[in-house]
């Protein structure tokens, strides 16, 4: 697809692709050993653009800032990047729990609650319920966001996952 200036859209994509500018945001702003697959993320964005808006963007000299943009969004906190790559770790929340405990981390604790989990995940359905709804707490750090993926009221997730919270917080403070 040509436009009247005579570049196309992979011109532009291919000269964004090696903008110095733009390798250097991404080397500051990606995780640790994944900034091939950020830059391949954030080009991903960019190809789904439509061409007008990518056209009209790139005639208005603003197509850098909107990708600088787009590059400290996906690397938020929230990002779509962060979602995506994370892995759910249930040992940041025991280790919490066990700084609020005074105590040092044990790497047996984190697995016997682990097991714990397991063993409501492969026990009853409310139980199976319990953990999952845990899992997704963990996973997503929001109770809303739990109660959503679940479509469950906001006030059951909390009586769950605060059930489940006490209930490994015992079981850590028990454990030494």
């Amino acid at each position: 697809m040509a436009q009247s200036s005579g570049l196309s859209r992979n011109s532009i994509i291919s000269e964004l692709y090696q903008n110095g500018r733009i390798n250097y945001l991404i080397s500051i702003k990606a995780p640790k050993g994944l900034a091939d697959d950020f830059k391949q993320e954030l080009f991903l964005i960019i190809s789904e653009m439509p061409d007008v808006r990518l056209f009209q963007l790139y005639r208005e000299n603003t197509l850098i800032l909107w990708i600088c943009r787009i590059i400290l969004n996906m690397s938020s906190k929230k990002g779509r990047f962060t979602y995506k790559y994370r892995d759910i770790d249930l040992s940041e929340y025991v280790r919490e729990q066990q700084r609020s405990a005074c105590k040092t981390v044990d790497q047996s604790v984190i697995s016997r609650c682990n097991d714990l989990l397991k063993a409501k995940e492969n026990g009853s359905p409310d139980e199976r319920h319990e953990a999952l709804l845990f899992y997704v707490y963990s996973e997503f750090k929001s109770v809303d966001a739990a109660a959503r993926y679940f479509n469950v009221p906001k006030y059951h997730a909390e009586r769950v996952i605060k059930k489940i919270k006490n209930e490994l917080r015992s079981f850590i403070r028990n454990s030494h």
